[in-house]
């Protein structure tokens, strides 16, 4: 294992704490090799996506260390956090201010600006140029907290986000350097595919969720002032873990709560329960006697909700997506080409990429193994968008035009 002075310096410890020999070794002794041989042991099959996010932290802690961190899962379709480990985190009473920031204003590196960039790591003294008060982050969150560098790293693959490592050091630290970032983006890629293996093997349910919906408000503050039983009982079961001490509303459903109440309508999240099941929170504003409260509703997801996970988990690009709907309503390749305005050696080249990414061989496994138990109670109704969504109309001859011959 990777050796260093401490995972997680303790308060009050000393500037030259980070400066001891044991420290300044420690950059001799990792590798890039040792990292990832580190991190590809831990991630065995069938590990929860939870226990994957603790691994991935505890493997970059020993390159990076840290005075807090915490994991975060994200809807790769939304960004909006989907549960976590926030033991080692931020306290509670700053967690409403840190989400209203992250989902709703504009500060250095937020996830969404973070996921355009060819680098998934960010540190924000560096972004800031060392002027860390223009950071709203910087001055509600992290220097209460009594913080002064943050580095987060997006767990993501080619497509999307899965979720995003959080580190920050005390303000009497050093900041973050070039070696920590580096350390940091090797652990990206691998910890998404882990994560996507996770969902796909534990995660999505194979058949519709039994229970009824439940409801819950929320005040000003983000705090529960009233909630369904079923409510209640379906909370209880979302995947986060927080401080001993920590009591109130889970993070996942503050988030929802935060982009509701200051994007202007509804909003949209799925997250897995620590028994698999997933559910689907919807959230919007409601004033109720002239006070603005949260209204959430929480259900059992249907396979049709989870439909964009299933998509964007095996990677398929739009093109892969209409393909693979044709094989599924039995077209030939000869049909499958007319429609798509591709020769049929080209489709033959697309089903080998599907069959590669999804992990089948022929055209009898995909839909036997993959896609039949999500799609086919869908499939004479609505066809799915670009991210999975199922839209009003169907998309069957909604192709692209031929193009011109060079």
């Amino acid at each position: 294992m990777l050796k260093v002075c401490s995972p997680r310096r303790t308060k009050g410890s000393t500037p030259e704490f980070w400066d001891c020999q044991e420290r300044q070794n420690m950059y001799r002794k990792w590798s890039p090799h040792l990292l990832l041989r580190e991190l590809d042991a831990g991630f065995s099959p069938g590990l929860p996506p939870i226990d994957v996010l603790n691994h991935a932290a505890q493997t970059l802690l020993a390159a990076v260390p840290a005075d807090c961190w915490c994991a975060v899962l994200l809807d790769p379709s939304t960004f909006l956090d989907t549960g976590g480990e926030h033991r080692q985190g931020f306290p509670a009473h700053l967690m409403p201010r840190l989400l209203e920031i992250e989902h709703c204003e504009r500060d250095y590196d937020n996830i969404r600006d973070l996921a355009l960039r060819a680098s998934p790591v960010a540190v924000l003294s560096a972004s800031a140029q060392g002027r860390m008060h223009t950071s709203s982050r910087y001055r509600d969150v992290l220097l209460p907290a009594g913080y002064g560098d943050e580095l987060r790293v997006l767990l993501r693959d080619e497509q999307r986000t899965w979720g995003v490592l959080v580190l920050c050091r005390g303000t009497d630290a050093r900041h973050f350097t070039t070696d920590d970032s580096a350390a940091a983006a090797l652990v990206s890629a691998p910890t998404a595919a882990a994560l996507k293996r996770s969902l796909l093997l534990t995660g999505i349910d194979i058949e519709a969720a039994h229970g009824a919906p439940g409801s819950v408000i929320l005040n000003a503050d983000y705090e529960i002032v009233g909630a369904s039983k079923t409510a209640r009982r379906w909370l209880g079961h979302i995947a986060e873990n927080h401080r001993a001490s920590s009591h109130g509303t889970p993070y996942t459903l503050i988030t929802v709560a935060v982009k509701a109440a200051t994007g202007g309508g509804a909003a949209h999240a799925r997250t897995r329960t620590t028994d698999g099941t997933w559910l689907h929170l919807e959230a919007w504003r409601h004033d109720h006697a002239g006070e603005p409260v949260t209204v959430v509703s929480v259900r059992p997801a249907q396979p049709g909700d989870l439909a964009p996970l299933v998509l964007a988990a095996y990677g398929l690009t739009e093109r892969e997506r209409s393909l693979v709907q044709m094989v599924l309503l039995g077209h030939s390749t000869r049909e499958m080409a007319r429609r798509a305005y591709l020769s049929e050696y080209t489709i033959q080249e697309y089903l080998q990429k599907i069959f590669k990414k999804v992990g089948v061989r022929t055209r009898g496994e995909l839909t036997r193994e993959v896609f039949f138990r999500y799609y086919f109670p869908h499939l004479n109704e609505d066809f799915v968008s670009t991210d999975g969504r199922m839209l009003d109309e169907d998309l069957t001859d909604r192709v692209e035009p031929p193009r011109r011959p060079s």
